[in-house]
């Protein structure tokens, strides 16, 4: 299954990012070239990143999940 509940953890001060995605391969990969080129939607994810280095962070689907069940998921 690739859909489902995911986090991005900061390993070092523990601050965890959660979203959601139908197409987790397609999601990771979209998260990181945006933190790469410091145009990620949110602010907070992308200072944690510019103070850190890449090897820092955890990404990883943490409950699959059937498409129409994540938002409630999520929430």
């Amino acid at each position: 299954m690739n859909s489902g509940i995911y986090h991005i953890k900061n390993l070092v001060t523990g601050v965890v990012y959660y979203g959601r995605t139908i197409d987790w391969v397609s999601r990771k990969r979209r998260h990181l070239s945006d933190l790469r080129s410091n145009r990620h939607c949110n602010p907070r994810l992308q200072n944690s990143w510019n103070s850190r280095s890449e090897d820092d962070f955890e990404f990883s689907l943490v409950w699959p999940a059937e498409p129409d069940c994540l938002e409630e998921l999520e929430s």
